[in-house]
């Protein structure tokens, strides 16, 4: 056999191979992944539901604003929407950090933005690997587990719930 005959029963057989792989059925069971933003908190790792954030930012400018939470930190704009920052280790109890550089603005009915020390990375993981929490009030929504760890994962609608009930508690305020 020639060398352009086996070369052309070779294309011939990878012309076939193509043409069925349009004929085989698509399997139906598809995994939904959920997707996670990997941040930490004074050098422990924590995770956010991804669809409980509306936008990442870094380094962006907070203007300071009284509050009788201490956890505020200030206020920011977010496309022409004045947003109150929380730093979202002290909501967890941590010692505040300046070195905290990271915003998330959370999705939610009203404008709301936490400040985070670090952003690790986004992870994309299979249903099966999330645990749901105990409700707890701390605001850990249960734990996602890598390849290498478990991690907790934070739930932002309790937190903001959290913070919306110490300010109706302070009384009236201009804080909404």
């Amino acid at each position: 056999m020639t060398q352009s005959k086996q070369l052309e029963d070779r294309l011939q057989k990878l012309r076939n191979e193509f043409d069925r792989s349009f004929a085989i059925a698509v399997d139906d069971a598809r995994v939904d992944y959920v997707d996670f933003l990997a941040i930490r908190l004074a050098g422990d790792s924590y995770v956010l539901r991804l669809s409980e954030v509306s936008s990442l930012h870094i380094d962006r400018r907070l203007t300071p604003a009284p509050s009788e939470l201490s956890e505020l930190r200030g206020i920011a704009g977010f496309r022409g929407v004045l947003t109150p920052v929380y730093d979202l280790g002290a909501l967890l109890g941590y010692a505040a950090t300046p070195m905290a550089r990271w915003l998330c603005v959370a999705r939610a009915s009203a404008p709301i933005a936490f400040l985070f020390e670090s952003f690790e990375s986004h992870l994309r993981l299979a249903p099966e690997r999330i645990s749901s929490g105990n409700g707890s009030k701390h605001a850990i929504g249960g734990t996602v587990q890598t390849d290498s760890a478990a991690i907790p994962l934070l739930d932002l609608p309790l937190l903001i719930a959290g913070i919306a009930a110490r300010i109706k508690a302070s009384g009236p305020s201009q804080e909404r």
